[in-house]
């Protein structure tokens, strides 16, 4: 088979067609798979290369589409591929084709699952997947489906919220990463016996993983507008808060405040660092505002000051009247923003832009 038609298989699931089309779809992919099974019934695990070749005959059909067939089979956990005695994944088994035409590689059909480990498989997905529907009725491959779509939609949650778990102050970063580890490695059991298997000797950690997943989850939707609030007032107040307050069960207040945003996993007391953010703000409001109010003060008087030495530059170099105008105009302008501004920071620039001005016009009046 030619390279460039390899190249073409796709290692997704099967487009879905029109109704017509999509029963003969399916009923083409059973054929594939009862012609594998009773090849194997006697020969065991089948060459690829030489069981593509007899089904294509078998059915009528070119290699590629026996091939495609196989693949969709692999996608949908009924057939694993093997290589040297190893289960491999069907993104390797393709590669692996498109390297040599005669790649060693073996199809064979999912081992039976112990019955016991199936119904125990059965029931921890009822405990881990909500509203899904029965489970009982299941065979071991569309069970392995449901798991292997829980672990998307797992990883899907997290992806989500690993964005803004990554900016300062926000929680579940490290869990989430490890999470998306332990998904990794077990979506990496690409057949049914294995991904089974695995759910049964990892279902301690996938519990936990569940729970995880679930709380960060409601968490970034719930939770992240609040606790954005609530960082962005951690870092206003360092300022304020930080040192001796008037009243005792403030500080006491403030102190559980920042043990809350400093907690790995504060999930369950945003509500409560919500609360005391309220109590806290009315402080931080009222030092916020005396600070502001003393540093206006400063601010009027040096630039009050700038405004009477200007007056005095400009009479001792006998400046006229359009020279004076501007250079007194400018410095006043700032002085009223200086009243009007609500914030150190804008009343700060005000202020340099102050000096600024009165600068230059020193050295134009001087240099008239």
């Amino acid at each position: 088979m030619r390279d460039a038609r390899i190249r073409e298989i796709d290692l997704g699931p099967r487009q879905m067609l029109l109704f017509d089309a999509e029963e003969q779809a399916s009923a083409d992919q059973k054929r594939v798979l009862d012609c594998l099974a009773g090849h194997v019934e006697k020969h065991g695990q089948a060459q690829l290369n030489h069981f593509v070749q007899l089904a294509g005959d078998a059915l009528g059909w070119d290699a590629f589409t026996v091939l495609q067939y196989l693949f969709r089979l692999a996608h949908d956990l009924e057939i694993n591929f093997r290589s040297n005695g190893a289960q491999i994944a069907a993104g390797e088994a393709k590669q692996m084709l498109m390297d040599s035409s005669e790649a060693n590689l073996q199809v064979v059909l999912n081992k039976p699952v112990d019955e016991a480990v199936f119904h125990r498989v059965k029931e921890f997905y009822k405990e881990i997947a909500v509203d899904t529907g029965s489970v009982d009725h299941l065979d071991q491959v569309e069970l392995a489906r449901c798991l292997a779509r829980r672990l998307r939609a797992w990883k899907r949650d997290l992806d989500k919220c690993r964005i803004s778990a990554g900016m300062p102050g926000f929680p579940g970063k490290n869990d989430i990463d490890d999470g998306l580890n332990f998904i990794s490695s077990i979506s990496q059991k690409s057949d049914a016996f294995s991904l089974i298997h695995a759910f049964f000797a990892d279902a301690a950690s996938l519990g936990r993983l569940a729970e995880t997943v679930n709380t960060i989850r409601a968490f970034y939707d719930d939770d992240a507008r609040r606790w954005q609030m609530l960082v962005e007032f951690a870092e206003a107040c360092k300022k304020t808060l930080s040192g001796q307050m008037d009243k005792p069960c403030a500080a006491e207040a403030y102190g559980r405040f920042q043990t809350i945003l400093a907690l790995p996993r504060p999930y369950d007391r945003v509500d409560e660092a919500w609360q005391l953010y309220r109590l806290l703000k009315s402080h931080h409001d009222k030092i916020v505002a005396q600070q502001t109010q003393q540093c206006r003060e400063t601010a009027l008087a040096k630039v009050g000051s700038l405004v009477r030495d200007m007056g005095k530059h400009l009479e001792a170099h006998g400046a006229d009247d359009d020279l004076r105008n501007h250079a007194l105009f400018a410095l006043r302008v700032k002085l009223r923003c200086i009243n009007e501004s609500r914030n150190i920071d804008r009343i700060k620039r005000h202020v340099l832009a102050a000096e600024e001005a009165f600068e230059m016009f020193w050295d134009e009046v001087a240099g008239e």
